[in-house]
């Protein structure tokens, strides 16, 4: 059924139902998401989404924001989806293709729309800017966001395995395998059912420090009126001293990064326990002097070791 014969509205491929194929973004599309957690919606959901979090996604769901805003990285994957999908196929003589939307044929608010399907195999595709967060080709090795979302796929479908494929700067294409995971999607669904039954009781998310809810609280509130506010202690207090920490920080973050710099002396890269943590670089213009640029998530990789060890 999966490879020629056209699906109708209920019919079945492995455990889910076909609810039907619009195109992204349009109001029908909308509309047949809206009671349901897709694949794209777990991560926001679990707090792993580093472009959703529960709190702006809740009022996408409840209609008071619009769409989450296009990254060029995101513009780009989708710009190159059938062509990446081309190629996996040809390599190994599959026949995946996209089928449009599905939900599960008894948990009807679990759904999604992976980007092939061949069998009782699912294809994921993804394009990256930079390789950081990937692992060896072959290996099951992915971001965790991208992770949460295949496996709620392959919840969804009742299949076991799903490929990944990931063309990474334009020219790096590497293969990934996942396997399903019971223990990890119960977790999930436990947490994406209580999501859901917070949008439909209209009791949203406590903001958090994710830009994605800044963005959201921002477009919540368009309009400026020519009126005061008396805030209270619990709002007003930490805000002053989130303020007064910023300046404090921002001030030795400029100390470190000049001590950085002097220890580097003419040196290019800056490295520590065995990874690259910092670059010196300077405009293209003649006489530029360098400045010092922070190695790409490298706060993230430290933050969680012990002092002296790498991740």
């Amino acid at each position: 059924m999966t490879r020629d014969v056209e699906l109708r509205p209920g019919d079945r491929v492995g455990d889910a139902v076909y609810v039907g194929t619009w195109p992204a973004g349009t109001p029908e599309w909308h509309e047949a998401r809206r009671t349901t957690i897709n694949g794209s919606e777990v991560a926001p959901i679990l707090g792993i989404s580093p472009y959703e979090s529960p709190f702006s996604l809740w009022h996408r769901k409840v209609g008071l924001v619009g769409d989450i805003e296009q990254t060029p990285e995101m513009y780009w994957g989708s710009l190159h989806e059938a062509t990446i999908r081309e190629e996996f196929n040809r390599r190994h003589n599959r026949q995946f293709r996209p089928l449009g939307l599905f939900r599960h044929h008894q948990r009807t608010w679990q759904g999604g729309g992976p980007d092939g399907i061949d069998g009782d195999e699912i294809l994921e595709i993804k394009f990256a800017v930079r390789g950081d967060a990937w692992g060896p080709d072959g290996t099951d090795e992915i971001p965790v966001h991208y992770r949460a979302q295949v496996l709620w796929y392959l919840d969804v479908f009742g299949f076991q395995r799903c490929h990944v494929v990931a063309l990474i700067a334009g020219y790096d294409y590497r293969e990934y395998l996942i396997e399903a995971s019971p223990d990890e999607v119960a977790f999930m669904r436990a947490k994406a059912r209580e999501f859901l039954d917070s949008v439909e009781a209209g009791i949203r998310p406590p903001i958090d420090g994710h830009e994605a809810t800044y963005q959201t609280v921002r477009e919540l509130h368009p309009d400026i009126d020519p009126v005061q506010v008396e805030l209270p202690d619990h709002i007003a207090e930490p805000y002053l001293q989130a303020l007064a920490a910023h300046r404090d920080a921002e001030a030795e973050r400029r100390r470190c990064t000049a001590l950085v710099l002097d220890a580097m002396g003419r040196a290019r890269d800056a490295f520590y326990a065995g990874q690259l943590i910092a670059r010196r670089q300077a405009k293209s213009h003649d006489g530029a002097v360098p400045y010092l640029v922070a190695a790409r998530g490298v706060v993230d990789r430290f933050s969680a070791t012990p002092k002296g060890t790498a991740a």
